[in-house]
């Protein structure tokens, strides 16, 4: 165990999320084209989006979410055996494709969303509760794509923070992505 990053060996994390938007320029603006590169824009554009977000969270562990190394003052107050919920929301933000030399692009995206979540929580005394919360979550998104024709190369991260309440506590949940991507398209120039 590392001493400035405690650890608990036995937690179990799953996420689970769908987000979903209306693109508002799409005659102008491609979400995908910095990631899929399946259109090459010739001037940068941006959109405004509206979406919606659902978001399943659970994390568990049988000695608690406090590890042996913090005091009993703080195991005891802070008591967690288990914590899911169940958030859904809506969203809305903007993004913008930046085209450089008609080969590069950079894609970047903020999109903060607003919401209801259910939180279910069990002790380590295995007392359980459940409570409405509201749920605030930002999603934050950048990519880059070049493209010579044939040969093609992107890179694209994104990371969305949540939050949870317990007790006095905030609980900061992200999940973060990151994705590289090479292709050569066969017999077809794309330009």
């Amino acid at each position: 165990t590392n001493e400035a990053y405690p650890q608990v060996s036995d937690m179990e994390v799953l996420s689970v999320g769908l987000t979903a938007f209306y693109i508002f320029n799409s005659q102008r603006y491609s979400y995908r084209a910095a990631c899929v590169r399946d259109v090459m824009p010739l001037t940068g554009a941006g959109s405004v989006l509206l979406g919606t977000f659902l978001y399943y969270d659970d994390s568990q562990t049988e000695a608690g979410f406090i590890p042996m190394e913090f005091p009993d003052s703080i195991r005891s107050d802070f008591d967690l055996k288990q914590i899911n919920s169940l958030a859904v929301g809506v969203s809305v933000g903007y993004a913008y494709n930046f085209v450089l030399w008609q080969d590069l692009i950079i894609g970047l995206a903020a999109i903060p969303g607003f919401g209801y979540q259910r939180v279910h929580i069990r002790e380590l005394n295995d007392n359980e509760g459940i409570e409405n919360q509201p749920v605030g979550q930002i999603l934050i998104k950048g990519s880059i794509g070049y493209d010579t024709g044939k040969l093609y190369f992107s890179t694209q991260g994104s990371v969305n923070f949540r939050n949870v309440s317990y007790k006095i506590y905030e609980f900061g949940l992200s999940t973060e992505q990151f994705r590289v991507v090479a292709g050569y398209r066969f017999g077809v120039d794309y330009r």
